[in-house]
């Protein structure tokens, strides 16, 4: 595989689909809670609030170009030089990136295959596993 490899992830449907129902089930667990209206209400809007912030089904790296480097590194919304953390994991049906960039800060997202082209789902699973691995460093312990 040549790398600097270029890959851009595109909204996810599938998590727009599993972001709409974990948020309507918990809506309707409010709702048929027997709790005050107003606290049911003020849930509600939560939730709605909610709910319209995660509707882009891949924020953050969703309409980003990925760029995984041949060192381990990468480029990932717009941050040059991130380092994937420990905490990444691949479940083969979805990955749940954690990365930090240059300057320390932290980001998470999860990564569906109806995200990418197939072959670029590969790629990105296949350079996680040997070339990101490399790089990531444990989290430091407490003591």
């Amino acid at each position: 595989m040549r790398y600097p490899l270029a890959i851009a992830p595109r909204p996810s449907r599938r998590v727009r689909t599993l972001v709409l129902a974990m948020h309507g089930i918990a809506a309707s667990a409010f709702f048929f809670s027997g709790l005050p209206v107003l606290l049911v209400a003020g849930a509600l809007a939560a939730l709605a609030l909610s709910l319209w912030f995660g509707r882009r089904g891949g924020a953050p790296v969703a309409g980003h170009s990925l760029v995984l480097r041949e060192d381990g590194l990468a480029t990932i919304g717009g941050h040059e030089r991130c380092r994937v953390l420990p905490g990444t994991t691949d479940f083969g049906w979805a990955v749940w990136l954690h990365w930090a960039d240059e300057g320390g800060r932290r980001y998470a997202a999860m990564l569906a295959p109806d995200m990418l082209p197939a072959d670029d789902w590969r790629r990105l699973r296949i350079w996680l596993r040997h070339k990101a691995a490399a790089v990531a460093q444990p989290a430091a312990t407490a003591g």
